[in-house]
């Protein structure tokens, strides 16, 4: 996906949605995460790159992800939503969803510091909440983690090119939607979940690079202590307190990437919502995410 680099943080946050946040209340306890993994069946066939699954009369939409921090705090989020006048607010197991009533542009907040944007105009959109999120933030980022793609209607689910396609994006399905321009709810609905299913991988994808970037960044930092122990028969010029600092980076990452392991699993949101599951695969197998965390697990353990 497109990365975003040197993301500016506005100060003006005058959007209905995330603004006068009440950030006083404990955080949501996101202990209970532990989730199963669930394959897809065998007999499951991925779209190829010559399968004519696209709709490319339609132009593309934009859709971001950002991981900002460690975790948000949920309860307080998910408060200060709900007494909100015009805004909709769900939550879906761990997750919360939120959307100005009338529109589509939906957000969807995980308790592992992302968030996931669909339909937002610009990048400017996507500041904004962004620094409506900030008094939510617990162990903020010194810098969020952007992903960026593009969502356009499909008759199957694929991805190619940073562009995923929707089956139950509304816009392919005019009759299905009302007088006033907005979809019946139940294909709203699906339209909704359809976008949460990609947003799991969206998000597991931009937290897996906030653990690449910093294992990457502490091997590079301490790449050249071994080198020096084995030119100067054990010593090395670095002071105690900076060693001491070394091993605590050493020990934080290791910590990190086990604590959120279960991030990366399956989310549990397919239990019940099966038929999205392979909206989700697609991506998944998209943005690589087995192949990146199997990477990640062998280096932490090499570190």
């Amino acid at each position: 996906g497109t990365r975003r680099k040197g993301l500016t943080q506005k100060t003006k946050v005058d959007r209905d949605l995330f603004s006068s946040f009440d950030a006083s209340s404990p955080p949501l306890n996101t202990s209970g995460l532990g989730m199963t993994q669930i394959y897809p069946p065998a007999t499951i066939n991925f779209p190829t790159a010559e399968s004519p699954t696209m709709l490319t009369e339609f132009a593309g939409r934009r859709v971001s992800s950002y991981c900002t921090a460690q975790e948000y705090r949920m309860r307080s989020f998910y408060r200060m939503l709900s007494r909100r006048p015009g805004i909709k607010v769900e939550p879906y197991d761990e997750v919360l969803h939120a959307v100005e009533i009338g529109s589509d542009k939906d957000v969807f907040v995980f308790p592992y510091g992302v968030v996931v944007m669909w339909g937002m105009e610009s990048a400017e959109d996507d500041d904004e909440i962004l620094e409506a999120l900030k008094p939510f933030e617990r162990s903020p980022l010194v810098e969020p983690e952007y992903d960026g793609f593009e969502f356009i209607p499909g008759d199957i689910n694929r991805m190619t090119k940073d562009v995923v396609s929707l089956v139950c994006d509304m816009r392919k399905s005019p009759s299905l939607v009302d007088g006033s321009g907005i979809p019946a709810d139940e294909e709203r609905q699906d339209e909704i979940l359809e976008r949460l299913a990609i947003s799991h991988a969206f998000a597991q994808s931009v937290r897996l690079t906030c653990f690449e970037d910093s294992v990457q960044k502490t091997i590079a930092a301490t790449r050249h202590l071994p080198e020096e122990m084995a030119r100067n028969g054990g010593m090395i010029s670095k002071s105690r307190s900076d060693i001491s600092k070394f091993m605590g980076r050493l020990i934080t990452d290791r910590h990190n990437v086990f604590l959120y392991a279960d991030v990366l699993d399956t989310p549990e949101f397919f239990w019940e919502n099966e038929r999205f599951e392979f909206a989700y695969r697609v991506a998944e197998r998209y943005l690589e995410l087995r192949q990146r965390a199997e990477a990640l697990n062998r280096r932490v353990e090499v570190v």
